[in-house]
């Protein structure tokens, strides 16, 4: 929650993907416009059927909470957030976004928090910190399910080493790709616990419902997630010597506030969502135009940040894929032929889904010049690290403290890293000083050095909380 809050306030307004249109569709749903109009662009009919075309609309809107210069970094990682401006436009302007057909569910409390404020950064960083709450909720829920009172240490560490600067990027941010990426990393968590034997806490399921509810109702793809995790949560359950599986079932209620969100984007999609713009038949046009790009793609999985044009050091991802590679082949060695499905079949989901969406969505890049993003199959891609974990922990409940306590510090360096590699780009540019701390074109409230503090506080308590539950679990031992 600590580095949550840091990544939060730490990134200018407009400085993380799309978060523009996105704050566009959030002021409009919270005045209950959730429609738009359509753009009077006139498009030939092969532009036409493109993504952003497709799902742009038109509102009317007050410019005192829309006019400002978000994102005005993108694409120039050089440039420090300096540029971030606020406009001089009164009254009522008109302004598009391409994320008009998303799902509005989750835009309107998101309005109305940023209605609080007059101020178009203001509120755009009321907007977000909703956001950054509900995702920081819903991870720290995973924690306390995947922990419970046994410490449970390698299920721990594989919801650290699944909760990617990458994914408390997007999740302290204004997009709600952030928020369905946290929201199955709850979802599996919560799963993940009820799959071992014996009773299941009520609060459980029902993070698993808030979970399952967010992932659906924050896009339409979140019924694939959920349908996968269920699937991941029936390959783990313990099974008895008779041959049962885990007797505990989730109650109704927590079903039905799934169901109802299932429902809810549903008709949202029948009635204002966007079609497939493109066919399945692009599907071996689709292989073509993400093969090349794979090396790229692999680096948004633990972090790119800005507008995805600030990439960390190749060894950082060296190091980080090493550390993926040891889990999953460890937990690989000493799990059961069924828990290894469960581990390994996100990846091939992943693929497949990633085909899927660019050749019916987003279409042929070279015509569109749009490729899959990483984060839009980070739900199948995360079930990796947090199974090999879980698969992990059953076999070593009490793991020695020198496993866990280098594993735990290893990935908060890994963070704090990460954080100032983007507070650099946002304070001078990726070109500025590598010490920025004195000298810095921007600063974010508070100064930088209030945020390293916080950030070394983050690393501090996960450090010392993992060496301190080692020592409880060898003092339970003796």
């Amino acid at each position: 929650m600590l580095l949550l809050t840091c990544w939060a306030l730490t990134t200018p307004a407009g400085g993380a993907p799309d978060e523009r249109a996105h704050h566009i569709k959030a002021v409009a749903a919270a005045r209950g416009d959730f429609r738009g109009r359509p753009s009077r662009i006139v498009l030939d009919p092969m532009r036409e059927r493109e993504l952003a075309p497709r799902s742009t609309r038109v509102f009317t809107l007050p410019a005192h909470v829309i006019d400002a210069t978000f994102g005005c970094g993108r694409r120039h990682p050089g440039r420090a957030a300096n540029c971030l401006h606020r406009g001089h436009a009164r009254g009522a302007i008109d302004r598009s976004t391409y994320v008009a057909t998303y799902p509005p569910f989750l835009y309107v409390p998101a309005g109305v928090i940023g209605r609080l404020s007059t101020d178009p950064i203001r509120s755009m960083l009321l907007e977000r910190g909703l956001f950054a709450l509900v995702a920081a909720v819903l991870l720290a829920g995973a924690a306390f399910a995947l922990g419970g009172r046994g410490g449970h240490g390698f299920a721990l560490i594989g919801l650290l080493a699944a909760a990617t600067p990458m994914v408390l990027f997007l999740a302290a941010s204004l997009n709600v790709s952030g928020l369905h990426i946290a929201a199955t990393i709850g979802l599996t968590a919560a799963l993940l616990a009820a799959s071992r034997r014996g009773p299941v806490a009520s609060a459980t399921w029902w993070l698993a419902a808030a979970s399952g509810a967010v992932a659906v109702l924050t896009r339409a793809e979140g019924v694939l997630w959920v349908v996968l995790v269920l699937a991941v949560y029936w390959l783990m359950q313990s099974v008895t010597r008779d041959g049962g599986g885990a007797a505990s079932r989730p109650p109704v209620a927590a079903l039905a506030v799934v169901g109802g969100a299932v429902v809810a984007v549903g008709a949202w999609q029948v009635t204002a969502g966007e079609g497939p713009g493109f066919g399945l038949s692009g599907a071996g046009g689709a292989v073509r135009d993400i093969a090349p790009h794979m090396a790229k793609l692999a680096q948004q999985l633990p972090g790119v940040f800005g507008w995805l044009d600030t990439p960390l050091p190749y060894a950082a991802y060296y190091g980080w894929y090493v550390g993926l590679v040891l889990l999953v082949g460890v937990a690989a060695f000493f799990a059961t032929a069924r828990q290894r499905v469960a581990m390994l079949v996100g990846l091939p989901v992943a693929a497949v889904a990633a085909v899927v969406f660019q050749s019916l969505l987003l279409g042929p890049e070279p015509l569109t010049g749009q490729l899959i993003q990483t984060r839009y199959v980070m739900p199948a891609l995360l079930l990796v690290p947090l199974v090999a974990g879980e698969v992990l922990d059953r076999r070593f409940p009490r793991p020695s403290r020198w496993v866990l306590w280098p594993a735990v510090t290893g990935l908060a360096l890994f963070n704090v890293g990460a954080l100032v590699v983007h507070w650099r780009r946002n304070a001078v540019g990726v070109r500025g000083a590598r010490w920025f701390f004195d000298a810095p074109r921007w600063s974010p409230p508070l100064g930088w050095w209030t945020w390293a503090a916080v950030a070394a506080l983050a690393a501090v308590v996960l450090s010392a909380g993992a060496a301190l539950s080692a020592d409880a679990s060898e003092a339970t031992d003796r």
